[in-house]
């Protein structure tokens, strides 16, 4: 299990969720214009997710190096009072 492993299924092209039964009312061009505005809509709210999982993911490792060194720190430590 990756670092990526979650973001797999976020592009993955999902069915409308109420079909159109009848298009005859409606002209083409509309419908592809609040087809393409809903895409985009949908794809820079799934970029800014990602965004602030990586700002998340970012925070964490930080958190994780600083807690690496204090350790790192101690080990150090230790062993100079080991070696006296």
């Amino acid at each position: 299990m990756g670092i990526f492993s979650g973001l797999l299924g976020i592009f993955k092209k999902k069915p409308p969720a109420m079909p159109i039964e009848s298009t005859e009312d409606i002209p083409l061009s509309a419908l592809e214009v609040n087809q393409e505005e809903t895409t985009i809509d949908n794809i820079k709210a799934k970029m800014d997710l990602m965004a602030t999982n990586f700002d998340t993911l970012k925070t964490q490792y930080e958190i994780l190096n600083q807690k690496i060194s204090a350790i790192e720190r101690m080990v150090k430590e230790m062993y100079e009072m080991s070696k006296s």
